[in-house]
């Protein structure tokens, strides 16, 4: 009503009122806080509520205007744009696979601490072999709640992780960490914005959209392995 009571008065041009969004906690404060900041000195007349958590907001419900989310795209009454496309990377240390091994087959990894993610869609790994697809549960001594959490027990040697590679770019980069099973794993995600459902975009989330995908297009490691080149067969599309 607030958005249709604007257009009428044609004040619609600038977004107004109250812009709520909602952000993965890592992946916020890594690409997006800053963002918001400029955000909100382009558009003056806004007030803006941004909420960062990994737990899965209602986007209804909680009457969020925008929800970022890194997931796979599924099923949804919610309007969706996807932003990019994130890659995650199976990894430990160095060190931990000196200790147990490096796996050479996804059945290998039930001899291996694999850490657990809370907010994960399912704590099994997916992997393409063959023409067959094979997962594998992603169990082990420890379960924790934030992919940044995950990063710093991979570092420490405590297990093999499945993080996203823009937490873990620069360390595997510098080798601190080290991929595993790449070329086999199924694991890659969308960075996805969710609107309410309805014909109507408001204006002032689809200023907001626009503007991260304009910032997410402009970072220098995104869609890493695309830009890399067709990987080999075995690698999910």
């Amino acid at each position: 009503m607030d958005e249709l009571e604007l257009t009428v008065r044609g004040l619609h041009s600038e977004p107004r009122g109250t812009l709520r969004i909602s952000a993965p906690q890592d992946f916020g404060r890594l690409y997006l806080c800053e963002a918001v900041g400029a955000f909100a000195a382009e558009y003056p007349h806004l007030r803006i509520e941004f909420v960062m958590t990994d737990r899965k907001v209602d986007v209804v419900e909680e009457r969020f205007d925008v929800a970022i989310r890194v997931a796979r795209p599924a099923s949804s009454s919610l309007v969706m744009k996807r932003l990019g496309r994130c890659e995650r990377v199976l990894c430990a240390s160095p060190a931990y696979l000196a200790t147990y091994g490096v796996p050479d087959s996804p059945a290998a990894l039930g001899s291996h601490n694999c850490i657990e993610y809370d907010y994960a869609e399912s704590n099994a790994w997916t992997f393409r072999v063959g023409a067959r697809t094979q997962t594998v549960p992603a169990t082990g001594r420890l379960r924790v709640n934030s992919a940044w959490t995950l990063r710093a027990l991979a570092l420490a040697g405590q297990g093999i992780a499945l993080i996203p590679r823009f937490l873990v770019h620069e360390d595997l980069a510098a080798g601190r960490l080290v991929s595993v099973l790449q070329d086999a794993l199924d694991a890659d995600l969308g960075v996805m914005a969710l609107l309410p459902p309805g014909r109507h975009v408001a204006a002032k989330a689809r200023a907001f959209v626009d503007f991260i995908a304009e910032r997410l297009r402009a970072e220098p490691w995104w869609n890493l392995a695309e830009r890399a080149g067709p990987r080999r067969s075995s690698r999910a599309s």
